[in-house]
């Protein structure tokens, strides 16, 4: 294990951190281990700076043929398959534009929704799940991930949401730290852990509390009319599966 990130760790954050931080990653070494914190944001919470849309920035949901121009660019991180599949969905991407152009977005969902190949997590609906949290390099530095967020939320609450739930890896230090700046709170711990080819979760009451939990993923097949792609000339279908955030699981990329 190199040393350097250690150090790191312990320097900025702590004791505690750096201790949890290494032990993690030697269970890690022996078995597949994940260990998430579970966290929401309510309205109240909210570090209000983040409410305030920066200098020459626009935010709103876009619709699905923006969503379609972006993901025919690389640089934008939105794959066909991954819009077909979160559209289908029906999770929303709050998308903030500079310019005319796609600075940063984050994606919500109602549903249930695929964290790992094996397993998914599931959440009370009367929450939003927000994942796929993302900013062009050009524009990192203004915390426009934290500014979608909010407006996301504040979106969401007027229309009968009761907030947001996220969840980050327990050392992933540095994203937690900018949860708890925006207004997270968290709400327990999620384990899973994959032994002899079986796979075992665990969520505290917290998280039980809010229908949190992971459960493994039931075999899925994306619908498909072969006739029709035959017809069409057109591909066969493929699903794609929301992807982690970066930050709240997950890093900001802001």
């Amino acid at each position: 294990m190199k040393l350097a990130p250690i150090r790191e760790t312990l320097a900025t954050f702590g004791v505690t951190a750096a201790l949890h931080d290494v032990a993690k990653k030697a269970v890690g070494k022996f078995v597949p281990l994940r260990v998430l914190r579970t966290m929401k944001l309510t309205l109240d919470r909210v570090d209000r700076r983040f409410l305030a849309m920066p200098a020459g920035y626009v935010g709103r949901f876009a619709d699905v043929s923006e969503l379609r121009a972006w993901s025919a660019d690389p640089q934008y991180d939105l794959d066909e398959a991954f819009l077909r599949r979160a559209v289908s969905r029906g999770d929303r991407c709050y998308a903030i534009m500079y310019g005319g152009a796609l600075a940063s977005y984050g994606w919500y969902s109602k549903q249930a929704a695929a964290v790992t190949d094996e397993l998914t997590l599931h959440f009370d609906e009367t929450w939003v799940y927000m994942y796929k949290g993302f900013s062009l390099p050009a524009h990192r530095g203004k915390r426009l991930h934290a500014v979608g967020m909010a407006h996301a939320l504040d979106v969401h609450i007027r229309t009968g949401s009761k907030g947001i739930l996220s969840y980050v890896e327990s050392n992933n230090f540095p994203s937690l730290r900018s949860c708890y700046r925006m207004g997270y709170e968290d709400i327990g711990t999620i384990v899973a852990t994959r032994v002899l080819g079986t796979t075992y979760t665990f969520a505290t009451s917290g998280c039980r509390a809010y229908g949190l939990h992971l459960a493994p993923r039931r075999p899925h097949r994306a619908p498909t009319d072969h006739g029709a792609a035959r017809r069409s000339g057109g591909r066969r279908r493929s699903a794609g599966e929301p992807k982690r955030t970066t930050e709240a699981s997950q890093s900001s990329s802001s």
